[in-house]
């Protein structure tokens, strides 16, 4: 085998030989790294076709990533389109936001402002389903108050989806369409 550089797309491929065994250093070229490159291998072989089997392979890997790379952003790309011509986002509509540790607690937000891919909301208020306390007097079901607003507004991107929007409002809290109705959701709390 003799000492050659071989590039692949973002990758360069260096063959040499340490004694008598073929060896294989990958680097792929990014400008995000130290020096301009992050190793991905540099292995050493028993013989020739084993190393070229292996670069062979590993261009495989490279190509099915990057399709599916592409697929996913065709999918996203397709999804966004669908979601602004079809009118999933509505002034008026109720997102709610499921969290806590230990307990559950429920956030709901009304859109007041819809532009393109960005929804403006406001925090509403929500109030206790009547019937609906747990024996143990700490949980309940809730729902919105339609125009309760308190708390100031928020944009956010919206991600659409097959099941509508969803955007993230912190580390912990993810919107999502409230579609329960009179029932509620399960509110629940210690003292």
């Amino acid at each position: 085998m003799e000492n050659r550089i071989e590039n692949y797309k973002e990758y360069q491929f260096e063959y040499s030989k340490i004694g008598q065994k073929p060896a294989v250093l990958c680097k792929k070229i990014t400008a995000r790294a130290k020096w301009g490159y992050k190793i991905e291998f540099n292995y050493f072989f028993s013989n020739e076709e084993k190393a070229n089997q292996f670069v062979l392979d590993f261009k495989k890997k490279i190509d099915l990533w990057e399709n599916r790379k592409q697929e996913e952003k065709n999918k996203k790309k397709e999804q966004l389109k669908k979601g602004l011509e079809n009118d999933i986002l509505k002034v008026g509509d109720i997102y709610y936001s499921s969290w806590g540790y230990e307990q559950t607690n429920i956030d709901f937000y009304q859109i007041i402002e819809v532009k393109g891919q960005y929804a403006t909301f406001r925090e509403i208020c929500s109030k206790e389903v009547e019937g609906s306390m747990y024996s143990h007097g700490m949980a309940c079901q809730v729902v919105p108050v339609k125009d309760s607003f308190h708390g100031e507004p928020i944009k956010k991107k919206m991600r659409f989806s097959e099941g509508g929007a969803s955007c993230n409002i912190s580390t912990c809290q993810y919107l999502g369409l409230y579609t329960s109705g009179e029932k509620g959701l399960y509110k629940s709390w210690y003292n």
